[in-house]
């Protein structure tokens, strides 16, 4: 029992150093060769766990890959809301902007019609002076006449 013991220890021993000199996890199952049943039964399982050690290792690295895309999407997001809510702002904005041009708009208007009712205005008033200042012509001659009257009055009596 002593020896069966001690191969046991050693060619544990030598597995363990084996694993730890190998570069990947793949060259720890040992190569055979067939012979009988069982061993080709054996030797299509280390086959088959060769296959799945080497699966494993894509899906660890499927995974990271999994994970830093699921972290960019987020960020990509936190991007996109940051994004709509500037143009939310710029939409309130412009919306304001709007609204101001058409107030401004409205007065512009107003003082249009202002100033067109003011140069009619202007137009009646200049019109009004014109006949105003012919009459005042007119009474300035009715004065006058009645002054070379009045003289010729006086110096009749």
């Amino acid at each position: 029992m002593k020896y069966f013991y001690l191969t046991y220890v050693l060619i544990t021993y030598f597995y363990y150093i084996n694993a730890e000199e190998s570069p990947s996890l793949a060259a720890l199952a040992p190569k055979c060769e067939c012979g009988d049943i069982i061993d080709k039964i054996l030797c299509q399982l280390t086959e088959n766990s060769k296959e799945i050690l080497t699966l494993q290792v894509k899906l660890v690295s499927i995974r990271k890959e999994s994970t830093e895309l699921q972290n960019n999407v987020a960020e990509n997001t936190c991007l996109v809301n940051s994004i709509e809510a500037d143009v939310t702002v710029i939409e309130q904005q412009q919306n304001q902007t709007v609204t101001v041009v058409n107030n401004h708009t409205a007065i512009i208007v107003d003082i249009k019609t202002n100033l067109e009712v003011i140069i009619q205005e202007q137009n009646v008033l200049e019109t009004n002076i014109e006949a105003n200042s012919c009459t005042l012509a007119d009474i300035k001659k009715t004065l006058l006449g009645l002054q070379l009257c009045q003289c010729s009055c006086l110096s009749c009596s």
